[in-house]
């Protein structure tokens, strides 16, 4: 089953918000497989117990941005309800997540972590994390304002080196030894990739609500030439940094996938670093956009998590 984002318009509200939130549900694996937004299960082998680590690491890095741009579409009254809900659900994942890669999670495949290292590392996420969650219960309990939002941006470089250590080493103490250098390359571009879908859409969102505004149309124009060069590259590879050419047909229909349906909103990031505002049609579309993306960016990640 394939549904565009044409088709995606043209059904009710509460069905986006489904979609939305199976979305997010998709992201945590049942034993033995993987379901994406659409339905399709991807095997993945027992022996990936350590891949599905490291995709569910980096995946925390994906969600605070999500959670920030949820916020944002919410502050702007773009689908208020469907957002909030989104964001809450969004909230609850990271927070389950995090606690399953601390303490396990037989459901997930994750046994309780064992690496002092690593067991540091995820204590300093949370440290870093307390701060941005209460402003988030906070503004999910009482209405997101432009401070809310401004003040939940600040705190998000703080935790995402923080995300970034832990990623690092996950992948030093359990992949290393798993997987080629190739792969592991591959691996953290495509997980890139799938965290800035909604870092490029929370920046255009910003910049729309007058937040950072200045700050946030610079980092967009440089974020989007490398977001869309990534893309190429995971498709075609790059020897400079040996990355390979997508390995499979389904990677590369997936990622040309995600290539088409970001190019159906480049027309409204080149209006917006052009005026510096998007009016509330626009970002509709924009927010439209940014589950599908998102999904099929998912689905890529999963797609290298299952390769044997």
């Amino acid at each position: 089953m394939n549904i565009s984002v044409g088709a995606l318009r043209a059904l009710p509200k509460s069905f986006g918000l489904l979609m939305g939130l199976g979305l997010l549900a998709a992201f945590v694996p049942q034993p033995g497989h993987a379901q994406s937004l659409y339905g399709e299960a991807f095997a993945i082998p027992s022996e990936s117990d350590n891949r599905r680590k490291a995709n569910m690491a980096a995946r925390q890095i994906m969600l605070i941005e999500r959670m920030v741009e949820l916020a944002c579409f919410v502050h702007l009254d773009v689908e208020r309800e469907a957002h909030h809900q989104q964001l809450d659900f969004a909230k609850s994942l990271y927070e389950a997540t995090e606690e399953a890669l601390k303490n396990g999670n037989p459901t997930l495949g994750l046994p309780r972590e064992s690496n002092e290292r690593l067991i540091a590392a995820l204590a300093d996420v949370d440290r870093r994390y307390a701060p941005f969650g209460e402003v988030l219960q906070a503004g999910l309990s009482s209405g997101f304002t432009a401070e809310i939002v401004a003040d939940l941006e600040h705190h998000t470089g703080l935790i995402e080196s923080a995300l970034h250590k832990v990623l690092r080493l996950v992948e030093a103490v359990y992949l290393q030894s798993e997987v080629d250098l190739q792969t592991l390359s591959a691996f953290n571009f495509v997980t890139k990739e799938r965290t800035d879908t909604q870092r490029l859409i929370k920046d255009m969102c910003l910049i729309a609500a007058q937040i950072e505004a200045e700050a946030k149309a610079v980092e967009l124009a440089y974020e989007v030439e490398a977001f869309e060069a990534r893309l190429v590259s995971m498709i075609k590879g790059e020897p400079l940094i040996g990355l390979p050419p997508a390995p499979t047909d389904g990677i590369r229909t997936t990622v040309k996938e995600a290539q088409e349906i970001w190019l159906e909103i480049r027309p409204l990031v080149e209006e917006e670093l052009r005026t510096g505002k998007l009016d509330q049609a626009s970002l509709l579309d924009v927010a439209e956009h940014a589950t599908p993306l998102l999904a099929k960016m998912n689905k890529a990640v999963f797609l290298y998590e299952s390769l044997n």
